[in-house]
Formats: C-alpha cells, sequence, structure tokens
C-alpha cells in the first residue's frame, strides 16, 4: 500500500473502492428474511472488512521481503563505493541547512538505530560543542536548538548530502508521482552513491540501509506535500471560490 507518504496507491485504492461500492450495493439487502418470497435468508458469506485484513496481511509479507531486497542491494553497492572523504562531490548550497537539520531529526525521532551500540553512535552523532565554528550547515540547527536537537558528524552530513542530491534528481522529474515502484527506483539512484563507511563493521549491514530508507520516508513525505502545494492549491482556491458563490445565491 505504499505510495509517497501514507496515502495508498493508485492500484489499491481503486480495490477498495471496487469493495465498498460492491458492499454499499448489496449491503440493504443482506438483512434475514429480506429474500423475495420471505422465506430463505441471506447470509453475508465474507465481509469486506475481512478481505481488506486478509489482503492487508499479504501486502505486509511482501513488503518485509522488498525491504530485505532492498537493504540487501544498498549494503553490496554502496560498500564498493566507500570513500574515506566525498566533501568535493558536491559544492555546498543553501540546501546543506535542511540536509543537516533532517539527519539530526532522524535520530531524534528513531533513537533504535543508535541506541545498540556506543561506536555507532560515535560515528554518526556529536555534540553542539564538537562542531567546527566554520561549519555552516550546522547553522539552522545551532540557532533553532534549545537543548534539545541532535547534532550529527561531519561525515554523516556529508553522506546524506551526496544522498540528498540522488533524493532531489529524482523528484526533479514531475512524472514520479505516476510511477508504480517510484520508492525502488529512489532507492536505486541512491546506491549509486559514494558514501562514508557509517556505523561500526558489525552494525553496518543492518543499520546503513535502515537509516537512508527512513531519511527517504521524510523526503516523500515533504515531496508530496510540496507536490500538492505547487499542483493543487489554485484549483482548492477556485473550489472554495466556487461554494461561496453558489452559497451566496
Amino acid at each position: 500500500m505504499r505510495h509517497i507518504a501514507l496515502h495508498p496507491s493508485c492500484k489499491i485504492a481503486l480495490y477498495i473502492f471496487r469493495m465498498l461500492a460492491l458492499y454499499s450495493s448489496t449491503g440493504r439487502i443482506l438483512i434475514k428474511n429480506s429474500n423475495v418470497d420471505q422465506e430463505e435468508d441471506l447470509y453475508n458469506i465474507a465481509s469486506y472488512h475481512k478481505c481488506l485484513v486478509d489482503r492487508y496481511k499479504s501486502n505486509t509479507k511482501v513488503l518485509e521481503e522488498l525491504n530485505l531486497q532492498l537493504d540487501r542491494k544498498l549494503i553490496n553497492e554502496l560498500a564498493v563505493r566507500f570513500v574515506t572523504d566525498c566533501r568535493t562531490l558536491h559544492k555546498e548550497s543553501v540546501d546543506d541547512l535542511l540536509v543537516y537539520y533532517i539527519c539530526g531529526y532522524v535520530f531524534h525521532a528513531r533513537p533504535f538505530l543508535i541506541d545498540h551500540c556506543k561506536e555507532c553512535k560515535k560515528s554518526v552523532i556529536c555534540k553542539e560543542l564538537e562542531v567546527p565554528d566554520d561549519f555552516s550547515p550546522a547553522n539552522l540547527t545551532i540557532l533553532k536548538n534549545k537543548g534539545g536537537l541532535t547534532f550529527v558528524t561531519i561525515p554523516m552530513f556529508l553522506s546524506f548530502r551526496t544522498i540528498e542530491a540522488a533524493v532531489a534528481k529524482h523528484f526533479a522529474n514531475e512524472k514520479h508521482v505516476y510511477i508504480t515502484n517510484t520508492y525502488e527506483i529512489c532507492i536505486d539512484a541512491i546506491s549509486q552513491s559514494r558514501i562514508h563507511p557509517l556505523f561500526c563493521d558489525a552494525h553496518r549491514e543492518h543499520s546503513l540501509p535502515l537509516l537512508i530508507r527512513e531519511y527517504v520516508h521524510i523526503r516523500f513525505f515533504f515531496e508530496e506535500k510540496r507536490y500538492k502545494d505547487m499542483h493543487f492549491s489554485k484549483l482548492n482556491t477556485q473550489c472554495k471560490t466556487d461554494v461561496k458563490k453558489a452559497k451566496s445565491k
């Protein structure tokens, strides 16, 4: 049931619509002694609730298998492209402020990514005083910090600045919203990136792909809001105007 953010894909939405349309048209006659001759009772053999629950369980299994495949692809492809310094791969920009802020938010909202190992935590998290004074990407986080924000290490930021470049290139194509497997295509593009070997050797195979997927989930959520604001704001305004005109008549 994946698509941008929490909305169902077009295929799943049509499936739900067919189920509800069929149930609503037959629901009125599914009453005891409602047959024409009033002799035979009609019974609902399978409710749409049971069908949807069964479909959800099967989709959950498929999603788990897909996530495992994506994790294997990410770690196998990235492992052969690890670098010691990816600072020169991309130029500095204003977006670096947001990338650094989101990186800190990922660990703040999902602490399970680093709670299991001190070495893993040390490779991606740092204290505010450990951030260099001339490191401009952290300025927004420092400005907004009141004691509860999370700061990430420079290798962590540089790695996800490279990943953000792949995600932004994927979103640059407006047709990505019409592609069923747009998430998988985005992950494939990220797997070709050159990043730092984050986390310790013992936990990198599990934690790094999971961290990347969590970051991509956040980016898809914001992309949905951006796309809706860009393409539907005028339409929503026009609809509200039409409703007000209709009420005034």
